[in-house]
């Protein structure tokens, strides 16, 4: 299907012809067919199920991807969040929509749930740095171990040494910790990576 998660697909409308054909048939007075007539037939019947089930797939998919983008356009922080959780309850695997969401709950300090979405993230994509950064970010602000954040944003770094934004915030659980040369040396690193960060 060349446009199966855009819109429906003329392979699709095909299949819907096909099985609304098999229902409607001709006029003429129906006579018992053979066992070997209507095997004959069951693709036709197969395909208009499939046809029906990628249907309702698609328009699920575009109704959840119509939502993310609206939310995403939504200067409201809390309005933002009304429309991606909308959008994760008709496609709940859509990572860019949890992170999102994350993303919008951490802004508003509500941690917890921010927290619980970007473990969510992870568990799907394992290598996304903006969850791994939010992620350690959101413990912070719910009384979690600076080693267990740290090591999230160790592992950031191993990812990708050139973002930014992971050693600026090892940088600040460093200075939380009240060790100014490790700090120091983490926001030099931040910088180095993004000078107009500083």
């Amino acid at each position: 299907f060349n446009t199966l998660w855009g819109e429906v697909s003329h392979t699709l409308y095909c299949f819907l012809f096909l099985g609304f054909m098999e229902i409607v048939g001709n006029s003429r007075p129906r006579i018992r067919k053979s066992i070997r007539g209507q095997i004959r037939f069951a693709p036709y019947a197969i395909g208009f199920l499939m046809g029906l089930f990628v249907m309702a797939m698609t328009v699920r998919h575009a109704l959840a991807d119509r939502l993310f983008v609206r939310g995403m356009g939504e200067p409201i922080e809390g309005r933002r969040i009304e429309f991606l959780q909308r959008s994760l309850d008709h496609e709940f695997r859509n990572g860019n929509a949890q992170l999102a969401l994350a993303q919008s709950y951490a802004r508003i300090g509500r941690h917890s749930e921010a927290g619980s979405h970007f473990k969510q993230v992870l568990e799907r994509r394992p290598h996304q740095i903006a969850a791994l950064n939010g992620w350690a970010v959101s413990r912070g602000a719910t009384d979690s171990l600076p080693v267990e954040r740290e090591a999230l944003l160790v592992r950031a770094i191993r990812i990708a040494p050139d973002y930014y934004q992971s050693y600026y915030n090892r940088g600040m659980i460093r200075g939380q910790e009240e060790d100014w040369l490790g700090a120091r040396a983490l926001f030099c690193e931040s910088i180095r990576c993004n000078p107009s960060h500083a």
